[in-house]
């Protein structure tokens, strides 16, 4: 049976709620870095992260048999834990949407 090499990259674009600029200086570089966690946390690999005040590019490499919905939802739901309990401090940042797309090799 022949070995399978798989290489596939997705680019996901996450926003917030109602496209406000809520991703502050403030608050960037942590999520950054909590994003990033996750992703390495579920077998991922996290090759470039930026954006602006109301929304977040993601250039990332998850495990083969990862479910790319599932994933989403993963990194989706973590960083809206964070800024509620970071709320006091920072305010909230509600992410609205999100779109993928996949780049092959």
């Amino acid at each position: 049976m022949a070995d399978t090499f798989t290489n596939l990259l997705y680019h996901l674009v996450f926003s917030t709620k109602n496209r406000l600029p809520l991703i502050t200086d403030d608050i960037r570089e942590r999520l950054y870095e909590y994003v990033g966690g996750i992703i390495r946390g579920e077998g991922g690999c996290l090759l470039e992260i930026g954006g602006m005040p109301d929304h977040v590019h993601l250039l990332a490499r998850f495990k083969s048999d990862a479910s790319v919905a599932e994933m989403v939802r993963r990194i989706k739901a973590k960083p809206l834990e964070m800024a509620q309990r970071a709320a006091s401090k920072v305010g909230s940042l509600p992410m609205a949407g999100w779109v993928w797309s996949v780049l092959g090799q």
